[in-house]
């Protein structure tokens, strides 16, 4: 059977086609991935890329943004309940926002995003843009539940970026070379 393939059919070719991609510009960076070794990668032709995206630029950012999207999603999903108990739930964040930053995936998309972003600022915001659920998710845990635990809630959204930054730290340092167990990133995020 020739001709189109059906929508279902044309969207695992484009998750493949951009996971190829990803990994690829995350190993080797925008400049020295060619969309011809994408292509190759993602048994498809440098044409079927163009003919959605007019150029590679376009198609990173594309590339990117999906990504990124994907990641925050990751998370999110894994915490789409309340127990009603504040540290329980902040800490339900931070342990899958960790577990994501260690994941494969989330080290190379992390990698890529600061290794391109003086050169495409906008990915950057894609980065920004993406946690903005995440972080209003945080502030809503500390506004509702706060009250009950006599933690303070102003501005909660600063609240919310200030815990972000304590739970990246410890998965960042791991990435960088930080030999440290399992159980001692477990209490860094416990006393975030």
């Amino acid at each position: 059977v020739t001709g189109r393939p059906s929508r279902q059919r044309a969207d695992q070719r484009r998750e493949v086609l951009m996971a190829c991609a990803i990994t690829m510009f995350a190993a080797q960076g925008f400049e020295l991935t060619s969309l011809d070794a994408i292509a190759a990668a993602a048994n498809t032709t440098k044409r079927t890329i163009y003919r959605k995206y007019r150029d590679k630029e376009l198609f990173f950012k594309e590339c990117v943004k999906s990504a990124v999207q994907d990641y925050f999603v990751q998370i999110n999903w894994h915490n789409s309940g309340y127990s009603g108990d504040i540290f329980e739930d902040l800490l339900n964040i931070a342990r899958s926002s960790a577990a994501q930053a260690l994941s494969e995936t989330g080290r190379a998309i992390r990698k890529l995003v600061e290794r391109e972003s003086a050169r495409f600022p906008e990915i950057e915001g894609y980065w920004n843009d993406s946690a903005s659920p995440l972080m209003i998710r945080t502030a809503d845990i500390i506004v509702r539940l706060a009250p009950a635990q006599a933690l303070a809630t102003e501005p909660p959204e600063m609240l919310a970026r200030f815990f972000h930054s304590l739970v990246a730290a410890p998965p960042r340092m791991h990435v960088l070379g930080s030999t440290m167990s399992n159980e001692m990133m477990d209490r860094m995020l416990v006393s975030a």
